[in-house]
């Protein structure tokens, strides 16, 4: 099972809600608590379907790699397609992997451990999630230069990670796979950088139904 519960202007109470079973099935949409529609499987999802709100607005969700929901054509605050959230996401994911490079850079200073030493985790580990921490800042301010760097960064270890491998003759498919997914996410925050947010872009407030 799975729930989504969303505003329709940024800041305002959450009175959308989307839930679904496994596999996307039974996939429902309330208003205020109130059905306004359903799709029963993935497949229709994927092919996109429509809900009309209380204020004839149109709800459009299609299942892509993630849940697209918009109101008429634009993204709704916190849904995958709000650049709001892409960065938020982005700048989370950050934050997250700037605490990963200090914490495991410290201990691989403090601790003797042959797995920590070959993943060269140390001070460069600790400087680099300092970087990462200031990055995050930056991408959480919806500035556009900072996923572009933290892109850069990821780009150059890959190919650092790639070469290294390569002279050891070994496959580094799932770090390379972590750093793809890394990469997208920041690439998605800035592509979002340069997009106004719903909420400057949004229709008309619904009004409460009795």
């Amino acid at each position: 099972m799975g729930s989504l519960k969303l505003s329709l202007e940024a800041g305002a109470p959450k009175r959308l809600e989307l839930t679904w079973g496994l596999f996307w099935k039974n996939f429902e949409v309330r208003f205020d608590g109130r059905p306004i529609g359903s799709a029963p499987d993935a497949a229709a999802l994927k092919a996109g379907v429509e809900f009309r709100l209380p204020d004839g607005s149109a709800l459009q969700v299609k299942l892509k790699q993630t849940l697209s929901v918009l109101r008429d054509g634009v993204p709704v605050p916190g849904s995958d397609g709000d650049p709001e959230q892409q960065m938020r996401s982005a700048g989370n994911l950050l934050y997250f992997l700037a605490a990963l490079n200090g914490v495991l850079g410290v201990l691989g200073m403090v601790l003797t451990n042959d797995v920590l030493e070959q993943l060269g985790m140390g001070f460069g580990a600790v400087l680099f999630g300092a970087m990462l921490g200031v990055l995050g800042v930056f991408t959480h301010r919806r500035t556009r230069w900072a996923p572009a760097v933290a892109i850069g960064l990821y780009v150059l270890d890959s190919l650092l990670t790639f070469m290294d491998a390569a002279e050891a003759g070994t496959r580094p498919t799932g770090g390379l796979l972590m750093r793809a997914f890394i990469i997208f996410t920041l690439y998605r925050a800035f592509k979002a950088s340069g997009t106004p947010a719903p909420s400057a872009q949004g229709g008309p407030g619904v009004s409460p139904q009795m």
